[in-house]
């Protein structure tokens, strides 16, 4: 997860990540785009590769083993389902 330090809607995926953690285990790892130059590449690099030019900011989730990726704020059955690799 691509995020911002005083990103609102960055704040507003947090509880549903704490969510996902509490009911499968699943952490998301999360890279700050605003405090770190190197995170924010491996961010510009990730929306290169998929060419959405309606998803350009963030948070932005990349899963590297489905290579599938969520845009903005979404709901939970959509992150649970992009976490687990289930293509919807």
């Amino acid at each position: 997860m691509f995020i911002g330090t005083e990103c609102p809607h960055c704040a507003v995926m947090e509880p549903l990540l704490n969510k996902l953690a509490f009911e499968t285990g699943l952490v998301i790892e999360k890279r700050d785009t605003w405090k770190h130059e190197s995170d924010y590449r491996l961010l510009e690099n990730y929306q290169e590769k998929i060419g959405d030019k309606d998803c350009d900011g963030i948070p932005f989730f990349y899963n590297t083993k489905t290579d599938k990726y969520l845009c903005g704020e979404v709901n939970y059955k959509q992150l649970k389902k992009w976490a687990e690799g289930v293509v919807y």
